[in-house]
């Protein structure tokens, strides 16, 4: 259900896109239609329509050949603000999971490590992992004392 919302508001915003540039070169609906059938689509104003109405999707190649139609670039076609947010969103989400995947592997790291040290070890080795322990925990990897 949401990824119909999804596709509803996002051809919305397409068609809004598509509808700006065309109006950009004054070029009538009928005349994009005729560029996109000189390109082997079997497109007529009605599709034009269609698609600035947001009421169909466009193939890949389709937006293609209309960004050329249209002088613009599929960027230009596909944008809109709420595409923008959620590409930016995704983004976020994809670095803040490296960023758990990675203390994750730098806690476990230094578990084992701990795991290593023997009773034999001088006190100021033991030391040493206990005090670096407490710091990275308790302030971070990174602290401004450094």
């Amino acid at each position: 259900m949401a990824h119909a919302v999804y596709m509803e508001t996002n051809n919305a915003a397409i068609g809004s896109n598509v509808s700006v540039a065309r109006a950009r070169y004054g070029m009538s609906q009928h005349e994009l239609a005729r560029l996109m059938r000189a390109r082997g689509h079997d497109w007529t104003q009605t599709t034009v329509w269609s698609t600035e109405a947001g009421r169909r999707s466009l193939k890949l190649v389709e937006a293609v050949d209309l960004a050329n139609c249209l002088r613009a670039n599929l960027w230009e076609i596909y944008r809109s603000e709420q595409t923008a947010v959620q590409i930016a969103l995704a983004e976020a989400e994809a670095a803040a999971s490296v960023v758990e995947e990675a203390i994750y592997a730098y806690q476990s790291a230094r578990r084992d490590l701990m795991a290593l040290s023997v009773d034999g070890e001088p006190e100021e080795v033991r030391g040493a992992y206990e005090d670096e322990s407490a710091r990275t925990f308790a302030c971070g990897p990174y602290s401004d004392d450094e």
